[in-house]
């Protein structure tokens, strides 16, 4: 025990909140921030440079991952619906013809457009999302101790004992 008493200070602090992004929003303190309440907390340089693009970035590739998934949908299901039609079809006026319903060629080029949109749209979201995430880690790195520390405070039912690191 002698030898880590350097390596920790033992000193009782006031609870510093920290930072969170979950789910597209930040959170401080368990609060939810708005943009004006991002801006005063992150700084002009970092909401400008970091945070207006990676926002646009994240909902861009939202959009397009859902509308790319949507059409993806629509044109498997149209695509079986005209495959459907054009087997049970009754025009074999000498048994070897059938007819390609319009829902075919239609159901692969939703299918297809969809599909490049949805896997255009992934990269976009995962990162918007990973910017997003590192203006969480660097407001958090920056204002918080860098060094480990052993905290000693009230906690909901008693007393606490926390290392931080």
């Amino acid at each position: 025990m002698m030898l880590l008493a350097p390596l920790f200070t033992l000193r009782a602090q006031e609870y510093s909140p920290r930072l969170e992004f979950s789910r597209g929003d930040f959170y401080y303190g368990g609060n939810r921030l708005s943009d004006a309440e991002i801006f005063h907390l992150i700084g002009e340089d970092v909401f400008y440079e970091t945070y207006q693009g990676a926002t646009r970035q994240r909902n861009a590739g939202k959009s397009m991952m859902i509308a790319g998934g949507v059409t993806f949908g629509v044109g498997i299901a149209s695509l079986v619906m005209g495959l459907a039609l054009s087997y049970n079809s009754q025009d074999y006026p000498d048994g070897n013809y059938y007819t390609i319903s319009s829902l075919v060629p239609i159901g692969y080029a939703a299918a297809i457009a969809g599909g490049i949109v949805l896997d255009a749209g992934i990269p976009l979201f995962i990162i918007g999302n990973s910017r997003l995430n590192w203006i969480e880690r660097d407001f958090n790195r920056r204002n918080h101790s860098p060094y480990a520390c052993v905290n000693v405070g009230g906690a909901p039912h008693g007393f606490g004992l926390t290392v931080n690191f």
